[in-house]
Parts: structure tokens; sequence; C-alpha cells
């Protein structure tokens, strides 16, 4: 097995584009996707990979922001952005994705989100690695049919 990129934020873009099955996440090793015999070298995984992208060279441009209604910093993390956001993208039928955790709370997993009832579940910050499922895919398929997408949830 070998190594796709040394940049790997364990995103599984890799995983869901490539054609053969042939990307596997490391259970032993956290922040580990390597790669089978199955690979014919297409370079679809690296080519949709974000830590194959070149950095930009000028200096990055950091903005701050919180929503004013403290409501809303409470039902969410990070000044409440992403919420004001995501109904903003709902509002207007787009799609939202983010990260859920199971009934149980074993586990997160990432979902499609629809309308604001569905937004709860996705607001606040869970710090660890959400199963993707097929949400690149399924977010792709939304982006082609015209769809605003916001997705949140991965580096």
């Amino acid at each position: 097995m070998r190594k796709i990129t040394e940049n790997c934020s364990v995103c599984t873009a890799c995983v869901s584009k490539c054609p053969k099955s042939a990307i596997n996440i490391s259970k032993k090793v956290y922040n580990e996707i390597k790669v089978n015999n199955k690979c014919v070298d297409c370079n679809i995984c690296k080519n949709n990979c974000p830590g194959n992208k070149t950095k930009e060279k000028n200096n990055p441009v950091f903005k701050v922001a919180r929503v004013k209604s403290s409501t809303n910093i409470n039902k969410s993390t990070s000044g409440g952005l992403f919420g004001e956001i995501a109904r903003y993208v709902l509002k207007h039928s787009g799609i939202v994705y983010g990260a859920v955790f199971s009934d149980d709370f074993h586990s997160v997993k990432h979902t499609r989100c629809t309308n604001s009832d569905d937004l709860n579940k996705i607001l606040k910050s869970k710090y660890v690695r959400s199963n993707m499922n097929n949400n690149f895919l399924l977010a792709e398929k939304d982006l082609k049919k015209g769809k605003t997408v916001l997705f949140s949830g991965t580096p």
C-alpha cells in the first residue's frame, strides 16, 4: 500500500472518486489513507485531493465575524456564522451538508440537509472524524443540477 499525499486531512474525497475502490482509510492510524493493489494509476484521487492543490503564495486574508443574536450564537459554534449562512442557503433552495451525531452519540456521519428542521442536527462542532458515506458524490450531483451547496465539516 502507498499514500496518496503527505498533506492528507482524511476528508475522503479520494475514496468517493476512486472508480476502482482502491483506497482505504487505515483503521489503525488515524490520519492515513492508503492505496491498494486495485489501483490503475488513473490519478483521479490525486486530482480531487485538496491536499494536492497548490497553496496560494500570497499572504492569506483572515476575516472575523459573528452574529448579533445570542440565541443563534448559543445554537452554534465559531460565532454562529455557519448557522446563518446555512439558513440563507436553505432559504434560497440550496442544500447544506454537515456532520451529525448518531442517535447513541458514538459516531458522527455527514448528511444532506434541505430544510431548517434538519439544520439543527448539524449545528455545533463535532471534534471527531465523520463518516462521509457518499455525500461528496451527492454534493457534486447537486452542483451539476445548479443548486447552491454549502458543505461543512472537513478541513
